[in-house]
């Protein structure tokens, strides 16, 4: 049965993706089919080559350069990637009764998914986070939107007996997550990577979903304070370098607070309601507390006010800059996701202060 996950766990799992894969793949904008295999796709039910040739051009867009074996196989289950060692792995897309060239994609994607996660060491705790973690990575890699509409049941209908003159209603659903946390996911990645809404919703089926993610996405957008403007050709001429990179340091040194005002919110939410904490949530904690002894936010922080200053006026430290800025963009969105769960347990900011 598929399940549905919270808006801030998925954003905190997105944010764990971000700060593993950020500094060697981040997608510019979501897969696409190329004009050459977009008419063959639906052959890929009947004719195993073409599972093959989609593979390989996902994997190109995925940066995975090291050709994969795709299978197809009659199997009861979604679908399977195997790895023995760092040098052969495949994967088996199951081939089932009712499905159809839909459904092959969003079990490929997954397990592509799966693929890139092995290769670049992004894994969860256990088998079911996993797998979770697998479904929301769909969306960061800019390939959601095949799984978001296989993902949705098959339904059929079926005689109750070959002498019955009734029928029965059937359905066949694959996938972890539930397809409206596959959409949330996509929207909340969609935002991390800064993609324009008309990339985001251009290679989904459902004109519904279209329509959902659209209207999501603006609200997301509208929530986190960020407007967009169009560009005149004065703007850049507006503020002036120092400026920009004292509004990024004012940031980066609010966002240092907050850090540091963290350790103590999380001890406050596990003595507020100990026995109230729900297990997923739990081990979200646990998993903040090993990042907050590690350090890593602070270092990135860190990183950036010790570099921002540091920059002048050229166009190349200018393109650094803004990297900055989003740098801190995905910094805070982490901090307050991790404040939110906090929150869901009690915490507040007088609580810390006692």
């Amino acid at each position: 049965m598929a399940i549905r996950i919270a808006t801030s766990s998925i954003e905190q799992r997105l944010g764990m993706i971000h700060h593993v894969l950020s500094q060697s793949f981040m997608p510019s904008r979501p897969y696409v089919f190329p004009r050459r295999l977009w008419d063959s796709v639906g052959q890929m039910v009947s004719n195993p080559k073409w599972v093959q040739i989609v593979a390989d051009d996902i994997c190109g867009f995925l940066g995975l350069h090291e050709r994969i074996n795709v299978t197809l196989v009659n199997e009861r289950t979604g679908g399977f990637y195997k790895s023995s060692n760092d040098r052969e792995r495949e994967i088996l897309v199951v081939q089932r009764e009712h499905q159809d060239s839909r459904h092959v994609l969003a079990v490929l994607a997954h397990e592509l998914t799966h693929y890139c996660f092995d290769v670049r060491r992004v894994s969860g705790a256990n088998v079911e986070e996993e797998e979770i973690l697998t479904d929301i990575g769909t969306a960061y890699l800019g390939l959601g939107h095949l799984v978001l509409d296989g993902y949705k049941p098959v339904v059929w209908e079926s005689r109750n007996g070959f002498f019955s003159n009734s029928y029965q209603q059937n359905s066949l659903r694959i996938g972890y997550l539930h397809p409206q946390s596959i959409r949330t996911a996509i929207v909340l990645a969609a935002y991390l990577h800064r993609w324009p809404s008309k990339q985001v919703v251009a290679g989904i089926a459902s004109r519904w979903d279209r329509l959902v993610i659209s209207h999501l996405l603006r609200r997301e957008l509208k929530r986190r304070g960020r407007r967009v403007h169009a560009a005149t050709p004065s703007s850049g001429k507006s503020r002036s370098q120092g400026m920009q990179a004292s509004v990024v340091a004012a940031k980066a040194e609010n966002a240092k607070r907050r850090i540091e005002a963290l350790p103590a919110a999380l001890r406050v939410a596990q003595a507020l309601n100990p026995g109230s904490i729900e297990h997923s949530d739990s081990l979200r904690m646990v998993e903040i507390a090993n990042e907050l002894c590690l350090g890593t936010l602070a270092l990135r922080i860190d990183s950036v006010m010790a570099t921002v200053n540091s920059l002048d006026g050229n166009k190349k430290n200018r393109v650094r800059r803004n990297d900055l800025k989003r740098e801190v963009r995905c910094i805070v969105d982490i901090i307050s996701g991790w404040e939110e769960l906090f929150a869901k347990y009690g915490c507040s900011e007088e609580d810390i202060a006692r």
